[in-house]
């Protein structure tokens, strides 16, 4: 029963996120719009000229985010604070927070009381692309190749799915987890110290197919083990992904 309210608990309070942020920036836009399914779209907010933008897609539990120029997608967990509501990284970072006035903001290291987003338009809803195993190994490969020629840091990075089909969608999570620990290792080894580090100790990431969710280090490989059934939820962030991997080396 108390796991049955907690579920009931999380979609009421993700059913509210969806209706806060549908009225950001265009006041009660229930009252609006007829079309409801229209309001709830996915939609892109403005910080200023200084900063990038960013998509939000509301729908659902998680709430989704990605950050203009960014291939990540964040699954954001909301939680109720005194303020409002505020949507939470994997690694329990606030990202954005919605006040009781419906203001959206994002929060920064250098911003700690947020800045104030502005919609500007609606988007695409944030989901990932459908891609054959072959796609995912070449996406994948491709990933690892950019930071080869950044920073001369050669990983080899193998997807490991067994028993999925070619065509099956679990290659989309496989090569979506790629691509995250690609943005990882590639923030850890632009800092001098962790570029010695992983060329010390690792020579080879390997994306495996699970459960859940797991990252180990062995035998010089990166292991990261993705929930494949459950898309961008399954899998670390790269802000969880990268604290994890600096505490494994």
């Amino acid at each position: 029963m108390n796991a049955r309210l907690c579920r009931l608990s999380r979609s009421a309070l993700a059913a509210s996120v969806m209706l806060v942020v549908a009225s950001v920036g265009t006041g009660s836009a229930l009252a609006q719009h007829s079309d409801r399914s229209a309001v709830l779209l996915p939609r892109h907010f403005t910080l200023g000229f200084a900063h990038a933008g960013f998509i939000l897609d509301p729908r659902g539990d998680p709430a989704r985010l990605r950050f203009d120029g960014s291939l990540e997608i964040i699954a954001l967990r909301p939680q109720r604070v005194k303020a409002g509501i505020a949507l939470k990284r994997d690694d329990g970072t606030v990202l954005l927070t919605i006040d009781r006035h419906s203001r959206l903001r994002l929060i920064t290291p250098e911003a700690p009381d947020g800045l104030e987003a502005e919609f500007d338009q609606r988007a695409e809803p944030l989901t990932l692309a459908r891609l054959t195993r072959e796609q995912a190994v070449d996406e994948a490969a491709f990933a690892f190749l950019k930071i080869r020629e950044e920073f001369d840091v050669t990983l080899l990075i193998r997807l490991e799915a067994p028993g999925a089909p070619p065509k099956a969608a679990t290659w989309s999570t496989m090569a979506d987890a790629a691509r995250v620990a690609a943005i990882a290792l590639r923030d850890i080894v632009a800092i001098p110290l962790g570029q010695r580090l992983v060329t010390q100790k690792l020579d080879r990431v390997i994306i495996r197919a699970g459960r859940g969710a797991r990252v180990e280090v062995a035998d010089r490989a990166l292991v990261v083990t993705i929930a494949a059934a459950r898309p961008i939820t399954g899998r670390p962030s790269s802000a969880l992904l990268k604290s994890t991997i600096a505490d494994l080396l």
